[in-house]
């Protein structure tokens, strides 16, 4: 409305009409003294009447001017708004084109969907029957798996008892194969003592000879054993007597008894510090059965012949000998 006032406003306008003097005019005599007629108009009321209606007319003129500017905006708005709405409507048509093509697109993916979901079903109902047949193998593979974890933990139990065994053998096997060692060197030793004795004996039987082809009441071989038989073959009553045992200095085990040439082997010798010629004592638990005395002395063993004046009771092997 503004702009179209300021185009209406581009009108000039003049109140006073051009056309009129604007000087007095005379007027007749005749005019001054006759009084004026009611039924005419007076000339200056006419000429005040003229620019009301030109007011009027700019007016109108105006106004028309705003409405055809008003009308012509209209028009315009009218035509923009037209070809915005074409616009918006083939973009519409286009949108509806696209929608009805993804409609058509989204029908067909979904009559594919439709087909892949029976097939799916039908893959399922297969699957599913595989996978309970699985389980099914698997529940007995877990119950086989049961029972041989059962199994292993039984082996395992007797395999740690067995190693105990073996250990326990091995421990009595090392100790064997130690005794086994220690026979062995006592067996070679008994060897040595063997000879040593074999070679006393055939001295003895050669003395025990010549002493047979001579009757004396008498005997007595080899001053150095102290060994004396008396030929009556009667024992004194001191070998009665049993003295008791006093705290032993050496303590052995009497290995071989000889009772023809009446001597003994026993495992006491020079590394236990026997010396020649000491008297040992045979016991046998807390029973004193008699007396031994040392005759040669090896490295682990010695030979002792027995005192028969002081021995009361037959020697045997095994039987326990003390220095006192």
């Amino acid at each position: 409305m503004d702009k179209d006032l300021k185009v209406g406003q581009g009108i000039p306008f003049d109140p006073i009409e051009p056309d009129i003097d604007p000087a007095p005019l005379p007027q007749s005599n005749e005019s001054q003294n006759d009084k004026p007629d009611s039924g005419k108009l007076k000339p200056e009321k006419k000429k005040n009447g003229s620019p009301i209606i030109l007011i009027f007319l700019v007016i109108f003129v105006v106004f028309s001017v705003s409405a055809a500017g008003f009308l012509y905006m209209e028009k315009e708005k009218e035509v923009v708004s037209r070809l915005d709405t074409e616009a918006r409507l083939e973009k519409l048509i286009l949108e509806k084109s696209e929608i009805e093509q993804n409609l058509k697109d989204t029908l067909v993916k979904k009559s594919q969907l439709e087909i892949d979901l029976e097939q799916g079903k039908e893959n399922y109902s297969i699957l599913m029957t595989q996978y309970q047949e699985e389980q099914s193998k698997n529940e007995k593979i877990m119950a086989k798996f049961n029972g041989k974890m059962e199994l292993i933990a039984s082996l395992k139990s007797k395999l740690a008892k067995e190693e105990k065994d073996n250990s326990r053998i091995s421990e009595k096997l090392n100790k064997v194969n130690s005794e086994f060692d220690d026979v062995k060197t006592q067996l070679g030793q008994i060897r040595m003592a063997k000879e040593a004795l074999e070679n006393r004996i055939i001295q003895l039987k050669r003395k025990k000879e010549m002493v047979d082809s001579v009757e004396l009441e008498t005997i007595v071989v080899d001053q150095n054993s102290n060994m004396s038989v008396q030929a009556t073959g009667a024992q004194s009553e001191s070998l009665l007597y049993k003295p008791l045992p006093q705290p032993a200095k050496l303590e052995g085990q009497v290995l071989v008894v000889n009772k023809e040439f009446a001597f003994v082997v026993v495992n006491i010798g020079e590394k236990d510090g026997i010396k020649n010629s000491e008297i040992l004592t045979v016991f046998r638990g807390t029973e004193i059965l008699g007396k031994v005395q040392v005759e040669r002395i090896y490295d682990t063993m010695s030979s002792a012949v027995i005192l028969p004046e002081q021995t009361f009771k037959d020697i045997q092997e095994g039987d326990i000998v003390k220095l006192i």
